[in-house]
């Protein structure tokens, strides 16, 4: 689903020669989830045959594995973009990331489009990680882990600057589910 949904159209938005192609292929791309949940409803009416009955010990630690190695693989692709984005940026990384326009309209309809794409970015990760932030706040409520957040606010910042923030989110993530999968045997709060 991924890779039909999100990847397909997302690499042309960053290779394509043309910088008007890109663009376009980046609209293409903004309405991935719409992509996604369609690709996934095509792909799991073609495997409805195949269900479980009930859910055992062995199915939750295969599963567990399914997940890792695909947010590992996630990340990894992810990773490799921020890196190969990083060095071919022109210019700082303040006027590709956030926006510049806050109070008047850009004039040109590429700087429009540009600014568009820096709202998106902005607003869709600060809701991303603001949700995995009351993820984690629950899971500390119910003691399943401390969260010690001054620190893991600067551990984030780090390990953001240096994979970039699409892998720092689906790693943190990962982190919550591996935590929810360990509850049963967590006996005392965990910090990480």
């Amino acid at each position: 689903t991924i890779a039909l949904s999100y990847f397909s159209s997302h690499f042309p938005s960053y290779f394509h020669p043309s910088l008007e192609a890109r663009n376009w292929w980046n609209w293409i791309w903004q309405l991935f989830p719409v992509w996604g949940s369609f690709t996934m409803l095509v792909i799991s009416k073609t495997i409805s045959g195949v269900s479980k009955t009930r859910s055992t010990k062995d199915d939750s630690n295969q599963e567990l594995v399914i997940l890792r190695v695909t947010v590992y693989l996630l990340a990894f692709i992810s990773t490799a973009t921020w890196w190969y984005t990083i060095p071919n940026i022109e210019g700082p990384l303040s006027e590709v990331f956030m926006p510049q326009y806050f109070v008047e309209s850009p004039q040109e309809p590429d700087e429009c489009l540009r600014t568009i794409i820096q709202y998106d970015y902005v607003c869709t990760y600060s809701a991303g990680f603001l949700w995995l932030a009351y993820h984690f706040s629950d899971l500390e409520k119910a003691g399943i882990c401390e969260v010690p957040w001054i620190r893991a606010l600067a551990v984030a910042g780090v390990v953001g600057a240096v994979v970039g923030p699409g892998s720092l989110f689906i790693l943190v993530w990962l982190l919550r589910e591996e935590l929810l999968a360990s509850q049963a045997s967590v006996r005392e709060p965990e910090k990480f």
